[in-house]
């Protein structure tokens, strides 16, 4: 938050644990939690959390400062959460062609899905925002996963169809083969 004295605070503590507990936790998923913009994947998925996540964190608003544009748009933090999980956000380069290829490759290794593939600490993204013309770009961004919301929701709604049909006609016939020999025995 920016103070009119010109000064910066950091608000919105409502997540932030001890780095000691090693667990995040994502205790409310409504829109009014005013986060779900920026939080890391394994923390949706209620996994150990670690230092890492808090850079995915920056990413994302780094991404949104550059593009206009958060990583996952939407109105529902479910599905933004979803396509968090599934997929990557669509490289910042093709949303603001002005971005350098040094700040896209900066930006989509803050936002690595998997921790591991992050930066290892803030000292090292510190390093490449400082000295950006020293940054090796990859082909993260020719990388990127589009998100499979689409999909995996029809894989759930297969998923119940057969869990709930199949017991349900097992049921019904059951019920017709011992009706059928109620009313042969009658």
């Amino acid at each position: 938050m920016l103070c009119s004295a010109g000064s910066i605070r950091v608000i919105d503590f409502g997540m932030a644990q001890p780095v000691e507990t090693g667990r995040f936790h994502l205790h409310a998923t409504t829109p009014a939690m005013g986060t779900s913009d920026y939080i890391a994947p394994e923390q949706l998925q209620h996994k150990h959390g670690c230092p890492s996540a808090d850079l995915y964190s920056f990413g994302a608003m780094v991404y949104e400062m550059l593009t206009g544009s958060t990583p996952f748009p939407g109105d529902d933090p479910f599905v933004i959460g979803s396509r968090r999980l599934l997929g990557d956000p669509v490289a910042p380069r093709k949303l603001n062609p002005k971005i350098s290829p040094q700040a896209e490759e900066i930006i989509l290794r803050a936002m690595q899905r998997d921790p591991a593939r992050r930066y290892p600490t803030a000292a090292a993204m510190q390093a490449d925002l400082e000295a950006p013309d020293q940054v090796q770009v990859t082909d993260l961004c020719d990388r990127l996963e589009k998100s499979t919301t689409g999909k995996r929701v029809w894989s759930f709604v297969r998923y119940i169809v057969w869990t709930c049909l199949v017991p349900l006609l097992t049921l019904v016939l059951l019920f017709l083969w011992l009706w059928h020999h109620y009313a042969k025995s009658h």
